[in-house]
């Protein structure tokens, strides 16, 4: 039996839990970015604003971590596969 479906349940594991989190991260940067614009539809530069509050913030220090390790294992996972 091939590694290869592994690999890609594997990966497809990995991309779920990933997309989960960055869903999360834009739903979360979408509340900072209307809290700052006072109404429904924040303009780009409220998102942006929130989006630098959100970089700074140490409560979402560890958010950010995942979702980078969730991002280089992806990349690692995608390169090992076209390497083997």
């Amino acid at each position: 039996m091939s590694d290869v479906p592994v690999a890609l349940v594997v990966q497809g594991v990995i991309f779920l839990l990933w997309a989960l989190l960055a869903v999360r991260i834009l739903f979360h940067l979408r509340g900072r970015a209307k809290d700052l614009a006072g109404h429904m539809v924040p303009r780009p530069f409220e998102w942006i604003a929130a989006t630098e509050q959100w970089l700074a913030d140490r409560d979402e220090a560890n958010v950010r971590r995942v979702l980078l390790l969730l991002s280089v294992v992806l990349v690692g996972l995608s390169l090992w596969g076209r390497i083997r």
